[in-house]
């Protein structure tokens, strides 16, 4: 059996490359259960209903880009009917609801959601407030989704049961397999890579501050632009987790005359605390050599790094 060049194995130990600004952003995510296999495009799975798979079309078609994300389905969360789970980011917040189908009809929901119209008859939302951590084990994709996400799933999966409404799920194509084992923690938004025991650990028991887990964050959903996540990590860092308490709107100001740089800012407002902004500069720096899949030829990168951030005084 040939050997396999793991691209986790290499961005981690011989690129060396920070797992920040790598996270798939998106405005809008469906996640839905699929039993395995999966294909490498996940929506190419034959088992997949026809129905769902054209009512995805028209929601995208009337509503604009929706990222999917397949679930493996987990006995221990089973439901009568079927589920989807329904994310946005909506000013700055990430708003999940879990819409249960009783009759299963998962491709009724969606047309409904396309449409803006009230959800058929069948459907209830679930008031439970649901934590998911879905953490990709997608090996068609990647092999190191497999090899790495399994056992993690498994560990997780287990640590889960003695935290309160918190799921964790096999989950399909996170984006950045390179950074595998990789997770998306929901409703938080918040990505990460390179996930070993104790990060596992500090990420489900929120019992170690940001700093220990900066260098295993991938970013936030709600900013698409890397270097507004590389911003965004900064400020975590700095604040710590009652960041994640902030609704926040991140802008591009300037990119710097040799296409070398970019100035980003993220503002972020609260109920009932003061609203807090920070700036920074993010900087090209020199290229690097990784492979971005595994047994892959090698590819270029440039490292980004973030230089002047700072928190502004603001004036009322």
């Amino acid at each position: 059996m040939a050997s396999i060049s793991y691209c986790s194995h290499n961005s981690r130990d011989v690129s060396l490359e920070a797992p920040i600004g790598s996270a798939s952003g998106f405005s809008r995510a469906f996640l839905f259960e699929v039993p395995l296999p999966w294909t490498r495009i996940p929506l190419e799975t034959p088992h997949i209903p026809t129905s769902i798979t054209d009512a995805i079309e028209e929601f995208q078609a009337m509503q604009g880009k929706v990222s999917v994300y397949l679930l493996a389905p987990d006995p221990a969360y089973a439901v009568d009917g079927a589920r989807l789970i329904d994310i946005q980011v909506i000013d700055g917040e990430i708003n999940k609801r879990e819409i249960i189908a009783s009759d299963g009809d998962i491709a009724s929901v969606i047309q409904s959601l396309a449409h803006n119209e009230p959800l058929p008859d069948a459907a209830t939302i679930d008031p439970t407030p649901w934590r998911d951590v879905a953490i990709c084990t997608h090996g068609s994709r990647d092999a190191c989704c497999a090899t790495f996400g399994a056992p993690m799933y498994l560990k997780m999966h287990i640590s889960a049961k003695s935290v309160p409404n918190t799921r964790v799920w096999r989950c399909s194509h996170l984006g950045g397999h390179r950074f595998a084992p990789t997770m998306i923690d929901l409703p938080s938004g918040r990505v990460w890579g390179l996930v070993d025991d104790a990060a596992a650990r500090g990420i489900l028991l929120g019992d170690s501050e940001p700093e220990a887990l900066i260098p295993h964050y991938r970013g936030w959903v709600g900013h698409k632009n890397a270097e507004l996540q590389m911003l965004e990590a900064h400020i975590l860092e700095h604040i710590g987790w009652s960041w994640t308490e902030y609704a926040q709107h991140g802008e591009v100001l300037a990119h710097d005359a040799e296409g070398r740089g970019v100035h980003v800012r993220i503002t972020g407002t609260h109920p009932t605390r003061e609203t807090v902004c920070f700036e920074g500069e993010i900087h090209w720096g020199d290229e690097f050599s990784t492979i971005a899949s595994c047994n892959a030829e090698p590819v270029t990168y440039i490292r980004k790094s973030i230089a002047n951030a700072q928190k502004l005084a603001l004036t009322v």
